[in-house]
């Protein structure tokens, strides 16, 4: 009868070598629990590669891709971020909105990691995803997050960068709008609460608040008006809004509110209240309000 002997193990090529030289004569290393080989002793740069290749997935929990062409994520945000980067440069799209998907590529990337391959995104890493969101977004942030997400995926498929398109399942969508309406706190003031931001506004904070209040004015109603809008000697501001379908008009007269002394709501349907605006050059230097608030 044959006597066994017993291998000697090597030693790890370098202290920070990743895998251990198991007793069966392969490099291996314990994951999630589980113990995984990458090969002979005597091949230890091609048991780290291929460590290298598949610690994403076996880190994740995820079973490691045989054929590793494909999609990457990272990948795709790039080249969607630069398509959309187009859009800007040719006027479609503001700075803004492109500033947005970036911060949804970046979520994107932060969760899913930059190999990860599209082609192996399952329904239930998109609910995880969406749990993601939720501890840092509220309701509003997770409707523009799940929607920026679907386009970047999408864009995938209709680009031609993946065969098939990508499943999102069912939990994957924007909250309700039920649920939105549910979660929106009224967007009110008191006369009294705007005489005080008023009394203690700059210049440039003093007419924001009051386009706000009296020509129901947006905050990219605000950043974007042109000077051209303004008319001082007619008295008005022709403006077409983000959230009007027509374009509309202010009356810079002297008219009262109907309605001093009650809750103020940035609605379009609300009086509005004299307003009148100082240009110097091409930059507002101060703006007031003939006591458009008094009671």
């Amino acid at each position: 009868m044959a006597k066994s002997i017993r291998k000697f193990r090597p030693s790890k090529p370098h202290p920070d070598f990743p895998l251990f030289p198991h007793a069966t004569g392969r490099w291996a290393k314990k994951v999630r629990g589980k113990l995984h080989y990458f090969g002979p002793w005597d091949d230890s740069d091609g048991a780290l590669n291929r460590w290298l290749d598949t610690k994403d997935d076996l880190l994740a929990g995820r079973t490691p891709r045989r054929n590793r062409e494909g999609l990457a994520v990272k990948e795709l945000s790039n080249r969607y971020l630069h398509a959309k980067r187009g859009r800007v440069e040719t006027g479609e799209l503001t700075e803004v909105t492109w500033t947005g998907y970036r911060i949804t590529c970046q979520h994107i990337l932060k969760f899913f990691g930059t190999s990860r391959f599209v082609e192996d995104l399952r329904p239930e890493d998109f609910e995880q995803y969406r749990t993601y969101l939720s501890k840092t977004n509220g309701l509003v942030g997770i409707r523009n997050q799940v929607r920026n997400a679907r386009m970047v995926f999408s864009y995938a498929f209709k680009a031609g960068l993946i065969d098939r398109p990508v499943i999102f399942g069912p939990e994957f969508t924007a909250p309700t709008a039920r649920a939105l309406r549910k979660a929106r706190t009224p967007r009110m003031f008191e006369a009294s609460q705007i005489r005080q931001m008023l009394e203690h506004a700059d210049a440039t904070m003093r007419a924001m608040v009051l386009l706000g209040v009296n020509a129901a004015f947006g905050n990219s109603d605000v950043t974007r008006l042109p000077l051209n809008a303004i008319n001082l000697n007619a008295g008005w501001i022709t403006y077409r809004g983000q959230r009007r379908v027509r374009g509309e008009g202010c009356r810079c007269g002297r008219r009262q509110p109907n309605h001093c002394g009650r809750p103020y709501q940035f609605r379009q349907s609300r009086p509005i209240p004299i307003l009148r605006a100082w240009y110097s050059g091409r930059e507002p230097v101060a703006a007031g309000i003939s006591r458009a608030l008094d009671t």
